[in-house]
């Protein structure tokens, strides 16, 4: 469906005009909720599934456990320097190899 809408609006969507970081994020949470359709055994286990991730819904018995255990100092820390990381810029080069007698 996502397809056919985007041929019907030509070779430059509105998808190809948003920044690089902008795309990425709708095609991370776009490939999330089509994983859980695909994942899901039932309509209903999809659809409650989905609610979850969305925070609508009865929370399940063990909900509090995840953010008590996840979101302690030391937790928070690594996962800021793990970003960092993961997020820090890089160079760009051109990939070209200077020629044997020229100095780059």
């Amino acid at each position: 469906m996502l397809l056919v809408f985007e041929r019907f609006l030509g070779k430059q969507s509105v998808y190809h005009r948003l920044p690089r970081l902008v795309r990425g994020g709708m095609t991370f949470v776009l490939v999330l909720f089509s994983w859980v359709l695909f994942r899901s055994n039932t309509i209903d286990g999809a659809i409650g599934y989905l609610g979850a991730m969305l925070g609508v819904g009865v929370p399940g018995p063990g909900a509090l456990l995840l953010p008590a255990q996840l979101y302690t100092q030391g937790s928070l820390i690594l996962m800021a320097l793990g970003a960092l990381i993961v997020a820090w810029p890089v160079q760009a080069t051109t990939g070209r190899r200077p020629s044997p007698g020229r100095r780059p």
